[in-house]
């Protein structure tokens, strides 16, 4: 239940967390490979407004590979990066891949494969490949070259917090003046 005393700001702050949720889904929808829609990341985004003893903290979830999208992952090779939601240009988190080890998991690569309907083609005949193939060249591809960061999450964020301090502020002085409303003094 909302305290009656921070209701405005309880409402800003749901007000951020779908806004940052619906801009990041809508930069998925828009971005190549998810431009099909309807994936797992996409529909794993959440935010929730959490009362803490020190006020309200706004937690935004997503599947565990969702960090690797928003912000990229360095290959040994090269070695990639983001923009923050405050708008600097960062290096991606490190993968820890390393030359010598093993491969990338190529399971979940072959069901997005199939997910996606790709069909890849070997570039000397022309012949297709199998789908067991053609995850084991993205895998290598991934591991040496790492994944663009695309910044579905940190560039609404980023929207999100150029607004949010000046609506905070409407915010907060329309739960005072309710809470005042609220108290009469009587005198004898």
């Amino acid at each position: 239940m909302a305290n009656p005393f921070h209701k405005n700001l309880e409402a800003l702050l749901n007000k951020v967390g779908k806004q940052v949720m619906n801009r990041s889904k809508s930069a998925l929808q828009s971005a190549k490979p998810f431009s099909k829609g309807g994936g797992d990341l996409e529909n794993s985004v959440k935010y929730e407004v959490k009362k803490v003893e020190s006020g309200y903290e706004v937690y935004w979830t997503m599947t565990k590979y969702g960090k690797f999208v928003d912000k990229g992952v360095s290959g040994y090779q090269m070695k990639r990066g983001f923009t923050d939601y405050q708008g600097n240009r960062l290096s991606s988190p490190g993968s820890g891949f390393k030359k010598n080890t093993g491969p990338i998991p190529i399971k979940p690569l072959i069901k997005w494969i199939k997910r996606r309907g790709l069909k890849g083609r070997n570039p000397d005949t022309g012949r297709y490949i199998t789908d067991k193939s053609l995850a084991f060249a993205i895998s290598t591809s991934v591991k040496r070259d790492g994944i663009p960061g695309i910044s579905f999450f940190q560039t609404p964020l980023g929207l999100a917090m150029k607004s949010f301090k000046s609506e905070m502020q409407v915010a907060i002085a329309q739960d005072i003046r309710d809470t005042l409303k609220g108290i009469n003094f009587k005198f004898d």
